[in-house]
């Protein structure tokens, strides 16, 4: 930052010869500007040690389903870019499955994340976990088999969409006795 500011400064001059209240004046907005864009690298860096904290400790509550360590989790209160934050601070410690859910007040609008690993993407798919969780919450969305986000307007119905079974195909659900039968439109 402070290089930077130095920089502003020195192209400050070399395109204005002139002096005064003028120079002075983009002078101050160059202030401005860097102590904004300080102050916005300062709470992305916090946001950044947040997410980290948060992945750490969602990593230490991971379970087994069906065989694939999977981190289902309900981020009181955050955003969209709050959950990618997580999960990619997973990525590189944890692998496996994160699905993760938030909404910013009981009645607000729900954000879904998914994301896979590399290594069970042919199993389990980041987009078919949110466009089966989704509907739940009154909502939609998708993405890539690694990666996929959505979203809905139920609040309430949250934690039933993050407890959905999305890892069972019709006919393991029968035989785990988690449905009595395969309805013919599925087969």
């Amino acid at each position: 930052i402070k290089s930077l500011t130095r920089n502003l400064f020195e192209m400050s001059g070399a395109a204005r010869e002139d002096t005064g209240v003028r120079r002075g004046n983009e002078i101050d907005e160059m202030r401005i500007a860097v102590t904004k864009l300080s102050e916005a690298t300062e709470e992305r860096e916090a946001a950044q040690r947040e997410a980290a904290s948060t992945a750490k400790a969602l990593a230490s509550k991971a379970e087994a389903l069906k065989g694939i360590p999977s981190i289902i989790a309900q981020i009181a209160g955050a955003d969209g870019e709050t959950l990618q934050a997580i999960a990619d601070s997973l990525r590189g410690s944890f692998s496996g499955v994160v699905v993760l859910g938030s909404s910013a007040s009981s009645g607000g609008p729900v954000t879904l994340l998914a994301s896979v690993s590399p290594e069970f993407t042919s199993k389990v798919q980041a987009g078919k976990i949110i466009q089966a969780i989704a509907p739940i919450v009154g909502g939609k969305g998708g993405g890539k088999p690694d990666n996929a986000r959505g979203g809905g307007k139920d609040a309430a119905k949250l934690e039933e969409a993050l407890t959905a079974e999305t890892y069972f195909t019709p006919q393991e659900a029968v035989a785990a006795g988690l449905a009595d039968r395969v309805s013919d439109s599925v087969r």
